[in-house]
């Protein structure tokens, strides 16, 4: 049940078409190295910290502001 709860929260918290999808977010454009946006992204197998940087994509507004909300909305994807 808290599992449940948790994703519920993470629902909540994160307005991502693609949630829970095991597809790649819809994104080109990010990059650790320059300034801009910042937040988790899942690329098909992982959540990855990125800024967008002349992000293109429909999923570029749609970071996860902490890595354990990504993580709980992909938790059943496998890594």
């Amino acid at each position: 049940m808290s599992r449940l709860l948790l994703l519920l929260t993470a629902v909540a918290l994160v307005a991502c078409h693609r949630f829970g999808s095991c597809e790649p977010a819809d994104v080109n454009g990010f990059k650790t190295d320059c300034s801009g946006p910042q937040g988790w992204i899942w690329n098909g197998s992982a959540c990855v910290f990125a800024h967008a940087c002349n992000c293109t994509g429909s999923d570029c507004q749609n970071l996860y502001q902490e890595r354990e909300h990504c993580e709980t909305a992909h938790t059943h994807c496998g890594h």
